[in-house]
């Protein structure tokens, strides 16, 4: 595989501190993120089309994920693509990475939601040939325990030697354990992606599959707790170290 790049976009500022009462602080920062979901350190070659696997139109497609622990406070998003064109051809290639929650309709026949409501959406990303890292620095963008991350390539024509992808990579090594058949466990994320089946209709997200693989494209989320969370553990922390000293006494 090719050398990684890593993009940045411009962050918004994050807040260093919050109280929940007169003279007792909460501060945090990315550098003290929790990654809540990954999928990274299986590294391979292989990778998804956004084309659609019937009809050949581009697509709007992403992953369906669950969120290890409490911090939903996004900062950090890592993913990879694959640019499938030769280099320094198409300048004007691009992605837009968002964030939906999985609040909208059921898929027929199940009790599946679909990705609804816009959480965040990132400003355009430059698409350069082969395998490319990128980190994206979010604006702390707070999201649900279960959601989708998908992108969508423009300035291609999505064909074979003109398109692009999501890089696969399993297994999930961080994210929250959900049932599966047979009585078995998943960790994060199973094995279909969501794909915008029609982009001039919000409700035609449909499950897709890429058997034999997993369809967990490489991707690592890390968040923070929201305000109120750490200020509650201050304050739990902060009464606690009174009541050590009083006990003491």
């Amino acid at each position: 595989m090719n050398k990684k790049f890593v993009f940045s976009s411009n962050p918004f500022l994050v807040p260093l501190a919050c109280a929940a009462f007169a003279g007792v602080p909460a501060t945090w920062g990315a550098d003290q993120g929790t990654v809540v979901y990954d999928s990274t350190a299986s590294q391979t070659d292989r990778w998804v089309s956004n084309r659609h696997p019937t009809n050949g139109r581009q697509l709007e497609f992403g992953d369906e994920i669950s969120l290890a622990g409490t911090a939903r406070v996004v900062t950090s998003f890592v993913f990879e693509y694959f640019g499938d064109f030769v280099p320094g051809t198409n300048p004007d290639a691009s992605a837009v990475v968002r964030f939906y929650a999985n609040d909208g309709g059921f898929l027929p026949g199940t009790s599946i939601t679909k990705p609804n409501t816009l959480l965040w959406e990132s400003q355009p990303i430059q698409i350069l040939a082969q395998f490319r890292e990128v980190t994206l620095t979010t604006p702390n963008v707070v999201v649900p325990d279960r959601m989708t991350w998908s992108i969508e390539f423009t300035g291609l024509a999505g064909t074979a030697g003109n398109g692009a992808g999501l890089t696969i990579s399993d297994p999930v090594t961080v994210g929250a354990v959900l049932p599966a058949s047979g009585g078995r466990t998943v960790i994060g994320s199973y094995s279909d992606y969501w794909g915008q089946t029609d982009p001039l209709r919000a409700d035609s997200w449909a499950l897709f599959n890429i058997d034999p693989d997993k369809a967990n494209f490489h991707a690592k989320l890390t968040a923070v707790p929201e305000p109120g969370t750490v200020a509650l553990l201050s304050v739990a922390g902060a009464v606690a170290l009174l009541w050590r000293r009083n006990d003491s006494r």
